[in-house]
């Protein structure tokens, strides 16, 4: 499991990233699922005037009982053995899944904050965007 101060960090860099992308007043607030054997699941939610504040909820021993725990319907069924590898992104209207499995150290770099977030708009522009 990375450790509150690397994970913080990707937040950080994450989230200045976003805000280049996005109106003024548009805020992140991020809920961090821990998860110890696997990285962490980032439950984003953005809005109009929301405040960027982040919390950590209580680390998880396995991805799948964190993701029990997110209202979330993109993955359903038997979750005990789930894994991820790298960055996953998941968007619906005003809320961002991001699951980190694994701790190469390259998953939690500056670049990978850009980079993730990149993946985002591509994703959510459909590849579309305009220079």
């Amino acid at each position: 499991m990375k450790d509150k101060n690397a994970i913080q960090s990707y937040i950080n860099r994450f989230r200045k990233e976003l805000a280049s992308k996005l109106h003024p007043d548009i805020g992140v607030e991020v809920v961090v699922h821990p998860v110890k054997e696997e990285g962490a699941i980032f439950e984003l939610v953005l809005g109009h005037n929301k405040s960027n504040n982040d919390h950590f909820e209580k680390s998880n021993n396995k991805i799948g009982q964190a993701l029990k725990k997110i209202n979330q319907n993109f993955i359903e069924g038997d979750l005990t053995n789930v894994h991820f590898g790298g960055t996953n992104i998941m968007a619906e209207k005003d809320r961002i899944i991001i699951i980190k499995g694994g701790d190469s150290k390259g998953e939690w770099e500056g670049s990978s904050a850009s980079s993730d977030v990149s993946r985002l708009i591509n994703a959510i522009s459909g590849g579309n965007r305009e220079s």
